[in-house]
């Protein structure tokens, strides 16, 4: 499998989904004071690392 790692807007479609599903495991599967999971909602950060295995952010 060929892929990419590499910096990526965290405002693109693909990439806030992805975080906003893992903020939403983290909620529910984690003790609130244990989430360590990036939110969105207070302000976005200018650049966050993602993987694109085949080109695709999984």
């Amino acid at each position: 499998m060929e892929g990419v790692i590499g910096d990526d807007d965290p405002r693109a479609d693909d990439v806030r989904e992805l975080l906003e599903r893992h903020l939403a495991f983290a909620n529910d599967h984690t003790p609130p004071q244990d989430v360590h999971a990036l939110d969105l909602a207070p302000a976005p950060p200018d650049v966050v690392r993602t993987g694109r295995p085949d080109g695709q952010l999984g």
